[in-house]
């Protein structure tokens, strides 16, 4: 067995709070400089009156409520509007040190969190973006140390209503939750089946005043699917579609996809817990998972629900993180066989190198993943005014994705010289013309001047002559 002595679990310790506060300074900073995308620009325009994006997918109901309430105080920049989600990274952060603490972790295993839960480019961006998924990740984050606090240790009251509570909070942060919800409060609810009765009575007078909290959500949520509003999702199976799909965005690079190994590990692991049910954390999490792949793959079959897809599914990087953390501090725990530690150092190192290489090569403050087409508008608007000195009307044409975005910025910076652009395309006349390259074909080039190219979302602008 390592040694795990309070000294290396006391420097383990304060190497996480440390890379706690890096990760949320760069957090931070991205919510300031990264442009703001298409989706975070048309919940920007509920908050400005527009009605029609109101009953849509697109509106996430905390997240546009907390975002009505910091433009009140701070205004419409961009990280006013996402500061709510960047102060989850908060809520989620505490939730993972307070739960760490509580497992009584190898230092080494506390190591490696750090790793897994704080370095995981996809999961980072959303805590940077008005969009809902980082209120969701943290509050239910919360709600499983929560949960974990009332079933395992005290089962004190207060730490059930702040169960319930942040459950309730993470669904009407993003409706994407509401499976992982679902699916912990059942896998308590299987592990704890022996409870004593006066628990059972508290616990009934609140799942009731929770499941009463949740109808609007229910009535949302089945007004959303008449609408066909709830078209994106996989066909195929959980594995295939859901949990390809969060390693492929988590964990491929510019020049390697880790997709196929992630999965093998993660698999070799899930299948590995099944044989160790002795620790209470691996059942848990066992438990967790198993549901989470029973329940939409029920629904699939019942109401042809599609399987939920990256953004939709980033639950999965926190259940996965703590299969992975709780499988090895088990084995750590476990081994006493020295010829059996260099195996345990060298898959360590294999984690930590992966996810610290894939962390580097999306380190950026300039776009995020899923919507990258957009992270250059703001300077493009910037190369305009700058030409326009005398600030006279000028029109722009662009491909008719940007929209929401050029005209946040038009608002919200006052550029009174552009008029609002549309959803036309680059076939009309106009000053000025921002397209991706598929749209080129619309563009007749002998009439314009190119000014700039903006390679990474392949973007160009240019002038008429």
């Amino acid at each position: 067995m390592l040694e795990n002595n309070d000294s290396k679990v006391k420097w383990a310790n304060t190497g996480l709070k440390i890379s706690v506060l890096l990760v949320f300074t760069y957090v931070l900073l991205r919510s300031i400089l990264v442009g703001f995308t298409h989706d975070e620009s048309l919940s920007y325009t509920i908050l400005t009156g527009n009605e029609s994006q109101l009953f849509t997918a697109n509106n996430h109901w905390l997240n546009t409520i907390l975002m009505k309430c910091c433009s009140l105080i701070f205004g419409y920049s961009e990280w006013s509007l996402r500061l709510p989600n960047v102060l989850a990274f908060g809520l989620f952060a505490y939730s993972i040190i307070k739960i760490l603490h509580l497992s009584k972790l190898h230092y080494l295993t506390i190591w490696l969190a750090i790793f897994v839960f704080f370095l995981n480019p996809f999961m980072l961006d959303f805590f940077a973006l008005a969009r809902g998924y980082g209120l969701g990740i943290g509050f239910l984050t919360f709600a499983f140390y929560q949960g974990f606090r009332f079933f395992y240790l005290n089962q004190k009251t207060s730490n059930l209503i702040l169960f319930l509570t942040s459950s309730i909070a993470c669904i009407y942060a993003n409706y994407a939750f509401f499976t992982p919800i679902l699916a912990l409060q059942l896998s308590f609810f299987l592990l704890f089946l022996n409870l004593q009765l006066s628990l059972w009575k508290k616990m009934t007078i609140a799942y009731f005043i929770e499941i009463c909290l949740l109808i609007p959500a229910v009535f949302n949520i089945q007004y959303l699917s008449k609408m066909n509003e709830l078209y994106a999702g996989g066909e195929n199976n959980v594995f295939q579609d859901t949990l390809k799909s969060i390693f492929h965005f988590s964990y491929e690079t510019a020049w390697f996809d880790f997709t196929f190994w992630g999965i093998g590990i993660f698999t070799a692991i899930l299948i590995f817990s099944l044989f160790k049910m002795k620790s209470k954390y691996i059942k848990l999490i066992l438990v967790w998972s198993l549901v989470l792949i029973l329940i939409p793959t029920v629904l699939h079959f019942a109401i042809q629900m599609g399987f939920a897809k990256d953004r939709a599914a980033q639950y999965w990087i926190l259940v996965g993180g703590f299969m992975v953390v709780f499988t090895f501090n088990y084995l750590i725990q476990l081994n006493k066989n020295q010829i059996i530690k260099p195996i345990f150092i060298s898959i360590f190192s294999a984690l930590v190198m992966l996810n610290s290489i894939v962390f580097i090569s999306h380190f950026n403050l300039h776009h995020s993943i899923i919507w990258k087409s957009d992270a250059d508008v703001k300077n493009a608007l910037q190369i305009i005014e700058n030409l326009n000195i005398k600030k006279g009307s000028k029109t722009l044409g662009i491909s008719w994705t940007l929209e929401p975005s050029v005209n946040y910025y038009r608002e919200t910076k006052s550029l009174s010289w552009l008029k609002p652009v549309n959803r036309d395309g680059i076939s009309g006349t106009y000053d000025y013309y921002l397209f991706f390259d598929e749209d080129s074909n619309q563009l007749k080039p002998q009439n314009t001047v190119k000014i700039k190219r903006f390679t990474e979302n392949k973007l160009t602008l240019r002038q008429s002559k």
